[in-house]
């Protein structure tokens, strides 16, 4: 794993290569956290078009976004490393219902 931080923008990122065998896919996926810290200890969720540009700062275009923490801070995207593999949903996509929170901008799963 590895983190990095954009002051300028006051983005921090973590990026991780996980293996995943959910049925579907069995194979590594690089993971994604974006979060943006407002002040010590105080995190709050950034902007799906700001998730985008740091998408393409890392050559992460095609991940999905996939987020499980009601009212979470974070934003997590998923991308195969096979690129052939990429835009693929992971399962709970289909058995999990959706929340939708700021308008539209941030979904989350719980689990069934």
């Amino acid at each position: 794993m590895r983190a990095y931080s954009y002051p300028p923008e006051n983005i921090f990122v973590m990026i991780a290569v996980e293996y995943i065998n959910d049925g579907k896919v069995d194979g590594p996926e690089y993971h994604l956290s974006i979060s943006h810290p407002v002040r010590r200890g105080v995190t709050r969720r950034c902007d799906r078009n700001t998730a985008r540009w740091v998408l393409r700062q890392f050559g992460l275009e095609g991940a999905k976004e996939d987020n499980h923490v009601p009212g979470g801070q974070v934003r997590n995207y998923w991308r195969p490393v096979a690129d052939p593999m990429v835009g693929r949903e992971c399962l709970c996509v289909e058995d999990e219902p959706a929340i939708v929170e700021d308008k539209g901008d941030f979904t989350w799963r719980a689990a069934p």
